[in-house]
Protein backbone atom coordinates (compact mmCIF):
# COMPACT_ATOMS: atom_id res chain seq x y z
CA UNK A 1 0.00 0.00 0.00
CA UNK A 2 1.17 3.30 -0.69
CA UNK A 3 2.28 5.66 1.67
CA UNK A 4 -0.33 8.68 2.50
CA UNK A 5 0.46 12.03 3.47
CA UNK A 6 -2.04 13.87 5.52
CA UNK A 7 -2.92 17.44 4.26
CA UNK A 8 -5.77 18.61 6.18
CA UNK A 9 -9.12 18.22 8.26
CA UNK A 10 -12.43 19.20 6.23
CA UNK A 11 -13.98 21.39 9.44
CA UNK A 12 -17.55 22.70 7.19
CA UNK A 13 -19.14 22.92 3.93
CA UNK A 14 -18.68 26.72 2.70
CA UNK A 15 -21.51 27.98 0.85
CA UNK A 16 -24.38 26.28 -1.12
CA UNK A 17 -22.60 24.55 -3.79
CA UNK A 18 -20.90 21.85 -2.22
CA UNK A 19 -17.27 23.76 -1.53
CA UNK A 20 -16.08 22.31 1.69
CA UNK A 21 -13.58 24.17 4.16
CA UNK A 22 -10.18 22.37 5.11
CA UNK A 23 -7.61 23.15 7.76
CA UNK A 24 -4.21 22.69 6.09
CA UNK A 25 -1.25 21.27 7.36
CA UNK A 26 0.98 22.60 5.55
CA UNK A 27 1.91 26.52 5.62
CA UNK A 28 2.22 26.77 1.93
CA UNK A 29 -1.31 27.41 0.49
CA UNK A 30 -0.28 27.63 -3.22
CA UNK A 31 0.66 23.73 -3.30
CA UNK A 32 -3.14 22.94 -2.35
CA UNK A 33 -3.78 24.36 -5.62
CA UNK A 34 -2.03 22.54 -7.28
CA UNK A 35 -3.03 19.32 -6.44
CA UNK A 36 -5.63 17.17 -8.88
CA UNK A 37 -7.07 14.66 -6.08
CA UNK A 38 -7.24 13.76 -2.69
CA UNK A 39 -8.19 10.84 -0.66
CA UNK A 40 -11.35 10.87 1.92
CA UNK A 41 -12.09 8.00 3.31
CA UNK A 42 -9.43 5.24 1.44
CA UNK A 43 -11.82 6.92 -1.85
CA UNK A 44 -9.96 8.97 -4.43
CA UNK A 45 -11.80 12.15 -5.10
CA UNK A 46 -11.28 14.60 -8.19
CA UNK A 47 -10.73 18.36 -7.42
CA UNK A 48 -12.88 20.29 -9.55
CA UNK A 49 -11.44 23.70 -7.92
CA UNK A 50 -9.39 24.87 -5.10
CA UNK A 51 -8.86 28.38 -3.76
CA UNK A 52 -7.39 29.47 -0.44
CA UNK A 53 -7.63 32.72 1.64
CA UNK A 54 -6.22 33.75 5.12
CA UNK A 55 -9.16 31.46 6.89
CA UNK A 56 -7.99 28.12 5.08
CA UNK A 57 -8.10 25.94 2.11
CA UNK A 58 -11.62 25.66 0.08
CA UNK A 59 -11.65 22.46 -2.11
CA UNK A 60 -14.75 21.93 -4.61
CA UNK A 61 -14.64 17.96 -4.93
CA UNK A 62 -16.46 15.99 -8.23
CA UNK A 63 -19.79 14.58 -6.97
CA UNK A 64 -20.47 16.74 -3.98
CA UNK A 65 -22.81 19.53 -5.27
CA UNK A 66 -24.53 20.50 -2.73
CA UNK A 67 -24.18 22.02 0.86
CA UNK A 68 -26.19 19.03 2.19
CA UNK A 69 -23.21 15.96 0.32
CA UNK A 70 -20.55 18.58 1.56
CA UNK A 71 -21.92 18.49 5.16
CA UNK A 72 -21.19 14.71 5.09
CA UNK A 73 -17.71 15.70 4.56
CA UNK A 74 -17.22 17.70 7.89
CA UNK A 75 -14.39 16.11 10.10
CA UNK A 76 -12.42 13.83 7.46
CA UNK A 77 -9.24 13.82 7.38
CA UNK A 78 -7.73 14.24 3.95
CA UNK A 79 -4.88 12.68 2.50
CA UNK A 80 -2.70 12.51 -0.95
CA UNK A 81 -0.20 9.89 -1.84
CA UNK A 82 3.34 10.57 -0.52
CA UNK A 83 5.03 10.92 -3.81
CA UNK A 84 2.72 13.36 -4.95
CA UNK A 85 3.48 15.69 -1.64
CA UNK A 86 6.85 17.32 -3.33
CA UNK A 87 4.65 20.91 -3.39
CA UNK A 88 4.53 20.49 0.15
CA UNK A 89 7.84 19.29 0.84
CA UNK A 90 10.05 21.30 3.32
CA UNK A 91 12.28 18.71 4.72
CA UNK A 92 11.09 14.74 5.79
CA UNK A 93 7.74 14.27 6.51
CA UNK A 94 6.39 11.92 9.51
CA UNK A 95 4.96 9.20 7.39
CA UNK A 96 8.52 8.64 5.84
CA UNK A 97 10.33 8.54 9.42
CA UNK A 98 8.49 6.31 10.33
CA UNK A 99 9.57 3.09 10.41
CA UNK A 100 13.79 4.22 10.19
CA UNK A 101 16.30 1.81 11.62
CA UNK A 102 17.73 3.70 14.75
CA UNK A 103 21.18 3.73 15.23
CA UNK A 104 23.24 5.60 17.83
CA UNK A 105 26.40 5.87 16.30
CA UNK A 106 27.04 2.92 14.19
CA UNK A 107 25.53 0.62 16.93
CA UNK A 108 21.31 -0.36 16.06
CA UNK A 109 19.15 0.61 18.75
CA UNK A 110 15.45 -0.01 17.48
CA UNK A 111 12.91 1.13 15.19
CA UNK A 112 11.30 4.89 14.93
CA UNK A 113 7.54 3.99 15.71
CA UNK A 114 5.97 7.19 16.03
CA UNK A 115 6.98 11.09 15.58
CA UNK A 116 4.64 12.39 18.78
CA UNK A 117 3.74 15.99 17.81
CA UNK A 118 4.09 18.00 21.16
CA UNK A 119 4.00 21.43 19.66
CA UNK A 120 7.01 23.38 20.93
CA UNK A 121 9.72 19.78 19.21
CA UNK A 122 8.69 17.04 17.90
CA UNK A 123 9.79 13.54 19.92
CA UNK A 124 10.60 10.58 18.80
CA UNK A 125 9.71 7.37 20.08
CA UNK A 126 11.79 4.37 19.46
CA UNK A 127 11.11 0.83 19.74
CA UNK A 128 14.18 -1.85 20.68
CA UNK A 129 15.65 -3.89 23.25
CA UNK A 130 15.29 -0.63 25.01
CA UNK A 131 12.85 1.41 23.82
CA UNK A 132 13.21 5.26 24.66
CA UNK A 133 12.40 8.75 23.61
CA UNK A 134 14.44 11.63 21.91
CA UNK A 135 13.62 15.50 21.10
CA UNK A 136 13.74 15.83 17.59
CA UNK A 137 17.20 18.21 17.40
CA UNK A 138 19.39 19.33 14.84
CA UNK A 139 22.44 18.73 17.23
CA UNK A 140 20.79 15.40 17.61
CA UNK A 141 20.40 13.82 14.32
CA UNK A 142 23.61 13.39 12.35
CA UNK A 143 21.86 11.64 9.24
CA UNK A 144 18.62 10.52 7.65
CA UNK A 145 18.72 8.38 4.74
CA UNK A 146 15.02 7.50 3.36
CA UNK A 147 17.09 4.94 0.75
CA UNK A 148 19.21 2.84 2.98
CA UNK A 149 15.92 3.43 5.80
CA UNK A 150 18.17 4.73 8.54
CA UNK A 151 18.51 7.51 10.82
CA UNK A 152 21.89 8.19 12.77
CA UNK A 153 21.87 9.82 16.40
CA UNK A 154 24.84 11.31 17.50
CA UNK A 155 26.19 10.05 20.69
CA UNK A 156 27.17 12.24 22.87
CA UNK A 157 24.09 14.39 21.85
CA UNK A 158 21.80 11.13 22.62
CA UNK A 159 22.99 10.82 25.87
CA UNK A 160 23.00 14.06 27.30
CA UNK A 161 18.45 14.07 25.68
CA UNK A 162 17.84 10.46 25.62
CA UNK A 163 14.30 9.04 28.37
CA UNK A 164 14.06 5.95 28.34
CA UNK A 165 10.83 4.18 29.22
CA UNK A 166 9.92 1.78 31.59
Amino acid sequence: MKKLLEIGEIVKPQGIKGEVKLVPYFENLKAYKSLKRVIIDGQSKEIVGARHDGSGVFLLLKGISDRNTAELMRKKMVFIPIDEAEPFRNGYFIVELEGLKVYVGEKSVGTLKEVLKTGSVDVFSVKGDKPFMVPYLNKLVSEIDLEKGIMVLDPNVFEEVVCYED
